[in-house]
């Protein structure tokens, strides 16, 4: 099967699911392509990222892993929406069985579905759960997102939603049919994420971290303020009095706003728990495998996001807030809820997660079996061609 996967922003160093997606594909032996922009996803954290380990993006072709990466010229942007020159005449060229757009909002992707008359099935894959609240971007949203969604959805043949609340918000806001939507999990790549026992005792000993004492992890871009503000120090905080009781050590991974690290950092010496908490700039993904291996818990004090499956992967119990979006994570008795930036509450369920060793250890066993079963791309990417191959019947 010939298929393109079309993409705003693909940085495959990052690990995000269109980048999984094709690769599983290509894995499965289809002629993969993947059509994006020249440029790197619009966020001060990944500009950051993508600055600190000289990424360049600003090439035509290139084979990654065995998918075909074209990088069009943008001749539109504003934040994250694109327009890219030559899509249409790139398309026409490839001869695709199948086009899969992710994320209409990006306006490119949406544009998959205007050009299907050159003979290929149209699949879009949707993340968005909500009309976002800043005034700027809610306008934004509704003066232009909107339109290329609706138009994108019109077309499509099938919808991939990644959650329930997804789900709901195309149901309700966009009035699709729930016939038209594919409910499908995001996951993780278990050949990158995955428990390393060795790794375990490497970091334990190099963090002089005792052989019974518990680890919290928390994993993200550390951000403040914008759409996804993380609220770590709701984590520090409910970490200090867990730690009272139950002597652990927190891992924080990640860059962002050097004055929100700083702030908790100073957090960090204001409780007097300095020698128990370890700030780690962002990691790449061997390395991230190896810290979560070295944890117990892992832990998402407000913005849950995929990166907890990851977690999972490398046999971690989750602590994670109470949203539709993720809550099907600890359906596997393998971790706690807890409601949305409620310090009081994720103090509680830390405490008690913390305190059972015996619990501990089989919520991580569970985890890392509901990865090995379920929550994986080899078993995932399989869905996603058996709606292909559903379309193309």
């Amino acid at each position: 099967m010939k298929i393109v996967h079309l993409v705003a922003f693909f940085q495959p160093e990052l690990g995000y699911e269109e980048y999984y997606t094709a690769l599983k594909q290509v894995q499965m032996g289809h002629d993969v392509s993947v059509i994006t922009s020249r440029r790197p996803f619009p966020y001060s954290s990944v500009k950051k990222i993508t600055r600190s380990r000289n990424l360049d993006y600003n090439y035509e072709f290139k084979n990654i892993n065995g998918i075909k990466v074209y990088r069009l010229r943008c001749i539109f942007a504003l934040y994250d929406f694109l327009i890219l020159y030559g899509l249409r005449s790139l398309l026409k060229k490839l001869q695709p069985d199948i086009v899969h757009g992710h994320d209409a909002r990006s306006g490119f992707t949406a544009m998959g579905g205007a050009h299907k008359n050159i003979g290929y099935k149209y699949i879009l894959d949707q993340h968005e759960y909500s009309v976002p609240t800043s005034p700027l971007l809610k306008t934004g949203y509704f003066l232009l997102n909107k339109h290329f969604c609706r138009y994108a959805y019109k077309r499509a043949e099938k919808v991939i939603s990644a959650t329930r609340q997804t789900t709901e918000f195309l149901i309700d806001f966009y009035k699709l049919p729930r016939s038209k939507i594919a409910e499908l999990t995001l996951g993780a790549d278990t050949d990158k994420f995955y428990f390393d026992k060795k790794a375990r005792n490497k970091i334990r000993d190099k963090m002089n971290i005792g052989k019974d004492e518990t680890v919290i992890i928390f994993a993200g871009k550390l951000e403040k303020i914008g759409m996804f503000p993380k609220k770590v120090e709701l984590l520090i905080n409910a970490f200090s009095e867990v730690n009272k009781d139950h002597p652990a050590k927190l891992i924080i991974i990640g860059s962002g706003d050097e004055d929100y690290i700083n702030e908790l950092k100073s957090l960090v010496k204001k409780l007097k728990i300095k020698n128990r908490v370890h700030f780690l700039d962002f990691q790449p993904q061997e390395k991230l495998r190896e810290y979560y291996s070295a944890a117990d818990i892992g832990v998402w004090p407000a913005q849950a996001t995929m990166t907890i499956i990851e977690a999972m992967a490398c046999k971690l119990a989750i602590v994670i807030p109470d949203r539709k979006t993720v809550r099907h994570l600890v359906s596997y008795d393998n971790g706690y809820l807890f409601p949305p930036e409620d310090g009081k509450k994720l103090t509680e369920k830390l405490s008690s997660i913390v305190k059972d060793h015996n619990k501990l250890n089989q919520m991580r066993k569970n985890s890392e079996k509901a990865v090995k079963n379920e929550l994986n791309y080899d078993a995932i990417t399989k869905k996603v061609v058996e709606i292909y191959k559903k379309c193309l019947a």
